[in-house]
């Protein structure tokens, strides 16, 4: 009877030992995704980067484009301003003062015009200049990213061909 009891309590010890050890391990360790499903997410993270990437080289482009009509403006402007001053030298060198006063009249008229649109021109392009000064460093901040990012991409494909490797090496057939 004795060892009947004490068979009794050593079950009961072992059991409440057992529910220690189990409480003791209430964090049981996250299941790891399969090999291929680690592989996908690392190439949807690259491909999302990659279209940002894209999108942000896209709009400097525009601001390009845009600079360079400004520029194509700024070139027609001054060789119409070329033709006025060419129309004037040749009416004085031709024509000297027995031409008409009105076609001088005119043409500094319109050489007056011209020249005004130019400094309004002109004062436009240097606020957009200011701004674009701005645009410029934003633009080096945003490149100095790139470049963190473009890292981040190379950790990532070391990453995955890690993972790819560790899946060869390991032969996990497990697809998901």
């Amino acid at each position: 009877m004795k060892s009947k009891k004490q068979l009794e309590d050593l079950e009961k010890a072992k059991a409440h030992q057992e529910l220690s050890q189990n409480q003791g391990q209430t964090e049981q360790p996250v299941p790891q995704p399969a090999p291929l499903d680690q592989l996908q997410q690392q190439l949807d993270g690259l491909a999302q980067t990659l279209r940002q990437q894209r999108a942000e080289t896209e709009a400097g482009l525009q601001d390009a484009f845009s600079q360079a009509t400004a520029g194509l403006g700024d070139a027609q402007a001054l060789a119409q301003l070329q033709q006025v001053v060419s129309s004037l030298t040749g009416l004085a060198r031709n024509q000297g003062l027995q031409g008409s006063a009105a076609q001088y009249h005119q043409l500094l008229g319109r050489l007056e015009q011209d020249l005004q649109k130019q400094v309004q021109s002109g004062l436009q392009q240097a606020a957009r200049s200011l701004q674009q000064g701005v645009s410029a460093l934003a633009q080096a901040t945003a490149a100095l990213m790139d470049n963190q990012i473009y890292c981040q991409l190379i950790h990532q494909v070391c990453h995955s061909r890690r993972l790819l490797t560790n899946w060869e090496f390991t032969g996990d057939t497990r697809i998901h």
